[in-house]
């Protein structure tokens, strides 16, 4: 079974940019929308969606060099290429 994909230092900074979103979204909404305040329901869901969605930004921002398993891809392209030469 092969590793998901993690960089560590990719996803500690796409953490703190969450952080900060949820922090300024948690901001809007009790000042400007009369929310009034944070249950404890709203801090765990915010500590779990948190954590989800760093580590699917994290995903979206690390460059195709630094994942930590073998390339897959070329694989399925010579494949590809093979039926499409196969079919001419």
């Amino acid at each position: 079974m092969k590793k998901l994909p993690f960089v560590p230092g990719v996803f500690f900074k796409m953490l703190m940019v969450v952080i900060v979103l949820y922090a300024l979204i948690w901001t809007v909404a009790i000042w400007f929308m009369d929310y009034g305040e944070l249950s404890t329901a709203d801090k765990v869901g915010t500590l779990i969606s948190g954590i989800l969605a760093a580590y699917l930004f994290h995903l979206w921002a690390i460059p195709t060099d630094d994942y930590p398993f073998e390339e897959s891809s070329n694989k399925e392209e010579s494949t590809f290429e093979e039926e499409d030469q196969n079919q001419t």
